[in-house]
């Protein structure tokens, strides 16, 4: 190949591989610049200007590149040989710089000179060797496109990657690149604009939003306005900025469109396109008229609102309307309940319409309304129509809210109340009763007048039934409103029942098992006596017998619970028994107390002291068993005889009462008698009959039945009760023939003669009540008085003898202050004698040294704690810690006795240490002898002799107590056993005082005024029992009408409870009961009215 042909391909290679090169060049900074540009507007948010001068550096960049490009180009095409010629250098191909241009120009000569002026055959030789050193280059190597296929893949693979990255992945990088790329967008430089273009109705308001994003919110955004009429825009603040999923969000309210608003966005620097915002007017309604007109049935006149929202309207109503709208209209249609109604619209004013619509149920109203230019409301705003049925009536009994319990001619007060959202109609009562056909229906009230909301009571009158003990009485109310459009409608209360009830049966229940339990203690008396017969013939040696005993004694334990059990059953009885008095139960209570006392306390002493074969103090525990159990038997009976006298007396009392039922009843009657009226009339005189009977009866046939002084009294000798059964038989006769005036004047004979025979026996029965309570009290008042003087000279002696025991330890102190000093000597040297046992080199050749040690420390540290103790003069734990150090000694000296070849000083010395620590122990804790002087020996004789007098007058209280205790339950064993015990520590410190074993003597004398004063206690709240039981004597337990299943307690009296009264005697004043009823009619604010409610609730229960 020639040289010139070689130079020409090198200048096409040459000139493909600058293009080329400058392409992968530009290319290359061109995506470097992106890539820092985005990493830049990532890091730094910048103004636009600044990739504005950014991308102009670039771009200015690429044109010097460019520029560099064509020159090289130019050189490359002008020059050839020498650009080759020093690309050939670089290789160094050439042996001399000029080689390759001195060949070009010689072979150019050869071929265009026909004379050269050089040698031929050199010229050609040299020429030939620089074609074969060319043959020999690549001239692609040359040229550098090798260079270019090695970093062409690379940047094929980039090209790929951002072809990629930019349509796979468009929300990758392809955001950044149009930032970067597209500057003069707004919308894709972190912000949103809305709502662009807008057409709005006329007059309404409009928002424009600007969004930034989470990089860009350092740059704010800057509105600008202008209207139709103005030429250039005007700069505004967003007046709201609001952070919504970490982007800020910067509004601007436009209160009203009434014209065309333009308006654009600055940000970063940069404006946005201008958008526009359009008012449209479409017709729209401005004002209603609307009349309400409810069903005929409510009595409620028609009324105008000015809103369909305004009012609820109830189901029925007829409901006209006027509307008026902001144009003239040319047609109008109502929606509503699934129906497109056409309308009237006004041919005066164009700008009217009007219809009117029936409320059925709740829906939506809407009007599609269309004006003379095809405008229509398209926003077609929806008016809520709430409509509200008539709702039924609600009523509740408000008392009793419970099932109860009463005698057959009761009445029943019922208070309830109703009330409906409208009007009340009525409210009737439903009963039936149970287990029987038919159901009956009693008119309680006709509401004539409008009513909202009422409460009422209404008198349920038993007696006007035909009831018999043990029926129950199931009934409710029901109530109805005057709703005729679509039916009336009606609501019941929740149903309670009446149980009638014989409290007289119960009461002979009572009785009954009143007596078995008397029956059952004689039983168990009867035990007992023979037990302790045995229990006084065995002697301790006899221990087979003794556990035979045992066992006996056990099985009673079993009779004295189920007697427990029985007696418990008959107070939850008596608790709500009406016809048992308040003083017969206290005492039944108060005999329970006494029973518990046997059961956890006396009985099983009984038992561990014949397990201890303690046989006397057994028998004095068994004797209280067998005193407590006739007093049981024997005070029973007399009670039953006081609450039987109590019975009489309630007895003639409820046939007063419904002695005068029957008068009110005769005189209320109308002209003629009614089957209803009759029927009571003859419950009531029935009951007065069975009244009459029992009462003679138990007081003519069965004396021994009632107290001797109330059955000898003259006054209860003359009762007469023939009379009364006469006059009834007349009432029978007057009412079977229609005789009412007859029949009344009847009856008040028969309560005049029932009221005087109530008054005597009430004032016989609580004048002998009276007198034993009074009696009583006043006995307890007298052993008080003993008590105060027992406890006085208790309290003398104990003081006397504190005095002559102060004396002892006076002395004792003195003697402990003189071995001080001898025990202090004493410690020292022991402490030495251990030191020195310690510090022998022999010691530590035993077996168990270690611990021998250890017992020498321990000694030590005890024995240094006592010489503290010493110099202090506190001796406190001295006694305890020298005899703790003799046991640690205790175990050395077994030690090196155990030990084997031990050496013989060490035995020795460790047994000097025992025997020393022995005799400081037992010098210690030796009790000094004290003589003491003439006149205290004097005042101790003094002392004993009163000591023991005062036991002698404790067992005269004794004796008077326990007869106080035969009267009444009141007084318990437990008193009993508190001054016996205090007896028994009386004669213990006489004991000690006379072998002048004084701190002793103070124990027992200690004790002895603890159980005086627990007595005095005791008889303190016996006092304020019997007043009590004097202000509540012969009033009953529980009343007549009585509620059912009530949980957390029973009805009754304990002491300290409150007793309840009965309703019978105690229902409040009609006019309290009407005023109360009245107050919670009235109207209270809606937030206190629920609690005003309840406590007038509560007051009527």
């Amino acid at each position: 190949m020639k040289i010139k042909d070689f130079v020409k391909k090198f200048v096409f290679y040459k000139i493909v591989f600058l293009i080329l090169r400058y392409f992968l060049t530009s290319f290359n900074i061109i995506i470097g610049c992106f890539v820092l540009s985005i990493l830049l507007d990532k890091i730094f948010p910048l103004p636009i200007i600044v990739f504005h001068i950014y991308w102009f550096f670039i771009i200015f960049m690429l044109f010097i590149f460019f520029a560099n490009l064509i020159y090289r180009i130019i050189n490359t095409y002008t020059q050839p040989h020498f650009v080759l010629q020093d690309e050939l250098m670089k290789y160094n191909l050439l042996n001399h710089k000029d080689d390759f241009v001195n060949a070009y120009l010689l072979e150019h000569s050869l071929e265009t000179s026909k004379q050269p002026n050089f040698s031929v055959e050199l010229a050609t030789k040299f020429v030939e060797d620089i074609k074969n050193i060319l043959s020999t280059v690549d001239l692609t190597k040359i040229v550098g496109l090798d260079k270019i296929k090695k970093v062409l893949p690379l940047n094929v693979v980039l090209l790929a990657l951002i072809y990629v990255l930019y349509y796979v992945s468009p929300q990758l990088i392809r955001p950044s690149i149009h930032k970067i790329v597209f500057t003069r967008r707004p919308e894709i430089l972190g912000i949103f604009i809305s709502p662009g273009n807008l057409r709005v109705r006329y007059r309404a308001p409009c928002e424009i939003k600007v969004t930034v994003e989470k990089e860009y919110m350092m740059y704010t955004p800057t509105l600008f306005l202008k209207t139709k009429n103005n030429k250039k825009f005007f700069r505004f603040n967003f007046n709201n900025v609001e952070e919504i999923a970490g982007r800020k969000v910067y509004k601007y309210k436009i209160d009203s469109v009434e014209e065309e608003i333009f308006y654009k966005i600055k940000f970063r620097g940069v404006f946005s396109k201008v958008y526009v915002i359009q008012p449209i007017l479409v017709p729209e309604i401005i004002n209603f008229d609307i009349i309400i007109e409810p069903p005929q049935y409510t009595a409620v006149k028609p009324f105008k609102i000015k809103s369909f929202t305004e009012t609820k309207f109830l189901q029925g109503s007829k409901i006209r309307f006027v509307c008026e709208t902001n144009k003239e209209i040319k047609e109008v249609f109502m929606n509503i309940y699934a129906k497109k109604i056409k309308l009237v619209v006004d041919n005066k004013n164009k700008k009217m319409f009007y219809g009117d619509f029936v409320a059925n149920y709740t829906t939506d109203l809407w009007f599609d309304i269309s004006d003379e230019e095809g405008l229509s409301n398209y926003s077609n705003i929806k008016y809520k129509i709430n409509v509200v049925e008539d709702k039924p009536p609600k009523i509740e009994i408000i008392s009793p809210q419970s099932d109860i319990i009463v005698m057959p001619n009761s009445i029943i007060p019922i208070l309830y109340s109703v009330k409906d959202d409208i009007s009340v109609n009525k409210v009737e009562l439903v009963y039936k009763i149970q287990n029987k056909i038919g159901i009956n229906t009693i008119q309680v009230k006709k509401y004539l007048t409008k009513t909202l909301e009422s409460i009422d009571e209404f008198l349920f009158d038993l007696s006007k039934l035909k009831l018999n003990y043990g029926d129950v009485v199931i009934y409710y109310l029901i109530a109805y409103d005057n709703d005729v459009l679509h039916g009336y409608k009606s609501d019941i209360t929740e149903e309670y029942k009446i149980e009638i009830f014989s409290y007289e049966q119960q009461h002979q229940s009572i009785q009954k098992e009143i007596q078995q339990f008397i029956d059952k203690t004689s039983k168990i008396l009867e035990k007992e006596i023979e037990l302790y017969d045995e229990l006084t013939k065995l002697t301790t040696q006899q221990i087979d017998e003794i556990n035979e005993l045992v066992k006996k004694h056990k099985q009673m334990s079993k009779e004295f619970e189920n007697l427990n059990l029985l007696l418990s059953s008959l107070l939850e009885k008596m608790s709500s028994d009406p016809y048992t008095s308040v003083d017969t139960y206290t005492e039944f209570k108060s005999l329970n107390y006494n029973l518990n006392n046997i059961i956890s306390g006396i009985n099983p002493q009984l038992l561990e002291n014949l397990q201890k074969q303690n046989i006397s103090y057994a028998s004095k525990l068994q004797q209280q068993i067998i005193d407590f159990l006739e007093r049981a038997s024997m005070l029973s009976q007399e009670i039953v005889k006081r609450q039987n006298m109590e019975n009489i007396v309630s007895s003639i009392n409820d046939a007063s009462s419904v002695s005068k039922q029957l008068m009110e009843t005769l005189k209320n009657l109308p002209g003629k008698l009614s089957k209803e009226d009759l029927t009571k009339l003859e419950n009531l005189l029935n009951d007065i009959v069975d009244k009459l009977k029992k009462i003679s009866e138990l007081i003519s046939s069965m004396p021994q039945k009632l107290p001797e002084d109330f059955v000898n009294r003259r006054e209860i000798k003359d009762l007469d009760f023939v009379s009364p059964m006469q006059i009834i038989q007349d009432i029978f006769n007057a009412l079977s023939k229609g005789d009412i005036n007859t029949a009344i004047n009847l009856a008040q004979q028969l309560l005049s003669q029932l009221n005087s025979l109530a008054k005597t026996l009430s004032e016989t029965s609580s004048e002998l009540l009276n007198f034993s309570n009074s009696y009583l009290k006043e006995q307890i008042e007298k052993l008080m008085d003993k008590l105060d003087g027992l406890i006085s000279q208790q309290q003398y002696i104990y003081e006397e003898t504190k005095k002559i025991d102060d004396y002892r330890i006076q002395q004792v102190l003195l003697y402990q202050e003189k071995i001080l000093e001898y025990i202090e000597k004493k410690i020292k040297e022991i402490l030495e004698q251990i030191n020195y046992i310690l510090s022998l080199q022999p010691l530590k050749s035993i077996s168990l040294y270690n611990l021998y040690q250890n017992n020498c420390v321990l000694t030590i540290a005890k024995l240094k704690t006592v010489l503290s103790e010493i110099e202090k003069k506190q001796i406190v734990q001295t006694s305890q810690l020298i005899k703790e150090s003799v046991d640690i000694w205790q175990q050395n000296y077994k030690i090196v006795k155990e030990e084997q070849n031990v050496d013989k000083q060490i035995l020795l010395l460790t047994e000097q240490v025992k025997t020393s620590l022995e005799e400081l122990d037992k010098f210690i804790n030796e009790e000094p002898q004290i003589e003491y002087p003439k006149s205290l020996i004097d005042k101790n004789t003094v002392l004993y002799n009163k000591q023991q007098k005062l036991t002698d007058e404790t067992e005269s209280f004794i004796n008077d107590l326990k007869q106080i205790g035969r009267k009444s339950f009141v007084i318990t064993s437990e008193d009993i056993n508190f001054v016996v015990q205090a007896q028994n520590e009386m004669y213990n410190s006489a004991n000690s005082l006379n072998n002048k074993k004084f701190p002793s003597a103070l124990q027992h004398q200690n004790q002895a005024l603890n159980n005086l004063l627990s007595l005095k206690n005791n008889l303190s709240s016996k006092q304020q029992v019997l007043q009590q039981i004097a202000q509540q004597v012969g009033q009953p337990m529980g009343g007549t009408l009585q509620l059912k299943n009530i949980p957390g307690g029973k009805l009754g009296v304990l002491t300290g409870r409150v007793l309840l009264p009965s309703v019978k005697d105690y229902i409040p004043p009609k006019e309290l009961r009407e005023d109360i009823i009245k107050s919670l009619s009235e109207k209270y604010p809606e937030e206190l009215q629920k609690f005003v409610e309840e406590y007038y609730k509560m007051l009527l229960r």
